[in-house]
């Protein structure tokens, strides 16, 4: 699941989880599939017993930004993804603090997905809702890189498997409307004007959309949200079809 900052991706999740338990399917949100993940990770005998205890007292020592080892299996296994991000950002002039934000999302992607990887089930639907496709927003998006069309298909040819996408489509001007509600902005659009903030989305729509556009082009189904409608049986209905999964 991927869209603009303020789309409503965590509001989607939420509700598409609902209506799938509803329908007897097993369904996990990320952070919950990489708390179990972490649970069923062999970390030796007394890490495991500590893992016994409620998750909030062992999660401030164990957790997944101590998980090296699956950090560099992914790298490892997606060099060339890796290294397609790093040289992005090594073309970019921004200041040093905003490239360690984007490449500590990116990272924290990165061991998510080996995590969920390895630890997963096959009768577990887990609803991601910023993967490597979000990523994309948060790279060319916040950046404001322009984006041309050979990049959008290295990007996608590099990207881990993937059996469909869903594009929470809201419109920029709704959004930053969603954004400014809140108490607090996402970190690399706080300190952002309104009309830089309004800017920048508008460029990661574009971006997004073109990520949409050549991940059709590439035979992976893909759902385009718009960001309100309250009917979620279609998107249901896709869930199913896409990822092969049975109540």
């Amino acid at each position: 699941m991927f869209g603009l900052p303020g789309s409503g991706k965590s509001f989607l999740a939420n509700a598409l989880s609902t209506i799938l338990v509803d329908s007897g399917i097993i369904v996990l949100q990320r952070s919950e599939a990489v708390r179990l993940c972490l649970q069923r990770k062999n970390d030796g005998f007394l890490a495991s017993l500590f893992k016994k205890l409620p998750f909030a007292l062992w999660h401030r020592i164990i957790h997944e930004h101590y998980c090296l080892p699956e950090l560099m299996d992914f790298s490892s296994a997606h060099i060339g993804l890796t290294s397609f991000y790093h040289n992005r950002l090594e073309q970019s002039e921004e200041k040093p603090q905003v490239i360690r934000s984007i490449i500590g999302a990116f990272m924290m992607s990165c061991v998510e997905r080996q995590l969920i990887e390895c630890y997963g089930r096959e009768n577990e639907l887990v609803l991601i809702d910023e993967g490597f496709c979000h990523r994309f927003f948060t790279l060319y998006g916040n950046l404001m890189i322009a984006c041309h069309e050979e990049e959008v298909q290295q990007y996608v040819k590099l990207l881990p498997q993937l059996s469909g996408a869903i594009f929470i489509a809201t419109s920029p001007d709704v959004a930053i409307d969603r954004m400014e509600s809140r108490d607090r902005f996402p970190k690399l659009l706080a300190s952002q004007s309104h009309e830089t903030m309004l800017e920048i989305l508008q460029h990661g729509y574009l971006v997004l959309d073109q990520l949409t556009n050549e991940l059709e082009q590439r035979a992976i189904s893909c759902f385009r949200y718009d960001g309100h409608t309250e009917d979620l049986g279609p998107l249901r209905n896709f869930c199913i079809s896409s990822f092969g999964i049975v109540g």
